[in-house]
């Protein structure tokens, strides 16, 4: 497989994973908010958008630092380096 074939495929998987992503952040969004909305009543409407802002904002603040460690202990490990050379 030439060079632009492999850019071409890395971009496709990269496409198919990130619609996968979406489908379950939304679904994640979905579950949250019906939690929420079970849990607080619909005279609390407020109250409920300010405790769905912080668990979405918390959480994606948690998954990113996970990220960010993940990839740094990616791109230091020789041996990755050495495979996608």
């Amino acid at each position: 497989m030439s060079s632009d074939q492999q850019v071409a495929v890395n971009l496709i998987v990269s496409f198919i994973v990130g619609a996968f992503t979406f489908a379950a952040a939304l679904a994640w969004n979905n579950m949250i908010q019906t939690v929420i909305k079970k849990h607080i009543s619909d005279e609390n409407s407020v109250k409920a958008s300010i405790i769905y802002t912080l668990t979405v904002t918390t959480l994606a603040v948690v998954v990113i630092l996970f990220l960010n460690d993940y990839v740094i202990d990616i791109v230091q490990d020789p041996f990755t380096q050495m495979i996608s050379v």
